[in-house]
């Protein structure tokens, strides 16, 4: 599979995170539907809860994309999505999920809200198997690992400690949010054409994330930009140290030239259901802060 070349523009901070607008040199074609405006339907198992599994249905009229990372809020508790999916109109399909609210199991309702928000890297980290911050080695990396519920909980417990009574991620983010109302300056906005970004934080280029168009990428940016600010409040304050623009083009440059090094890692995971012309494999930077990543050309 061909990855398009990545042009990177000039960086941008918001808060320690520096943010490099990017765009791939091939067009894309829109062709499905995501973010808020994606009617997918969430609800646990039909033949009865389990923790890490939950049902999506589209029930729109064109294929919808559900991101990695995303949370599902509500059920018996609240998920967050653990790989990237694409359904059909009208198709049913179970997604890989973990808990982020350890306190609490069962409810009045078996559906699960959406508002397109995402978990923080430091959380999506976990599911990639990647380091973070306070598990890593000399070089920023130690080796993947199959994701796991206990340490999805602990990486939580950095949001939700002291917040909420059932550890609840969820809980932890709307408090941000009644607490820190968005400005409408407050970081940087999408620019014209735009179809992802490359983050990073330490000096380190830590996650990609690209869209086939410029649509598809606006209608994941103001909450991905959120989980950044978010998580931005409970970062340590040594690593503000800004990303140059040498660093974020290395990092686009490595992942066009070669996408299969970053499957020789054990991190590429393409959005499943996505028919071969739809979809590019994932691209991760592990690194020395909090690093989670997925690329998907949708």
């Amino acid at each position: 599979m061909q990855f398009p070349q990545l042009h990177v523009g000039i960086g941008r901070p918001l808060g320690p995170f520096t943010i490099f607008p990017v765009w791939p040199e091939t067009p894309g074609s829109l062709g499905l539907s995501t973010g808020a405006h994606a009617k997918l339907q969430v609800t646990e198992l039909a033949g009865g809860p389990q923790v890490n599994r939950l049902a999506v249905r589209n029930a729109g009229p064109k294929a919808a994309l559900l991101v990695e990372g995303e949370l599902l809020e509500g059920g018996h508790q609240h998920r967050v999505a653990a790989e990237s999916l694409v359904l059909a109109p009208g198709e049913q399909a179970d997604v890989p999920a973990f808990c982020v609210e350890q306190g609490r199991w069962g409810g009045p309702s078996t559906q699960h809200g959406r508002r397109a928000r995402r978990a923080p890297l430091h959380v999506r980290a976990e599911l990639a198997g990647l380091s973070g911050l306070a598990e890593s080695t000399g070089d920023g990396l130690r080796p993947l690992r199959p994701a796991d519920q206990g340490r999805v909980w602990q990486r939580v417990d950095r949001f939700s400690g002291g917040v909420s009574a059932t550890g609840s991620l969820v809980e932890a983010f709307d408090g941000f949010d009644s607490a820190s109302p968005r400005s409408t300056t407050e970081g940087p906005a999408p620019l014209e054409g735009q179809r992802g970004v490359v983050v990073g934080v330490a000096g380190r280029a830590l996650t990609l994330e690209l869209f086939g168009t410029s649509a598809l990428f606006a209608r994941h940016w103001e909450q991905f930009a959120d989980s950044l600010r978010f998580e931005a409040r409970h970062l340590p304050s040594h690593i503000g140290r800004p990303t140059t623009g040498q660093t974020a083009r290395d990092f686009a440059a490595s992942v066009a030239t070669d996408p299969r090094q970053l499957a020789a890692t054990g991190t590429s995971r393409a959005p499943r259901c996505v028919p071969p012309s739809a979809a590019t494999p994932t691209a991760a930077s592990p690194c020395s802060a909090p690093a989670a990543s997925r690329s998907s050309r949708n």
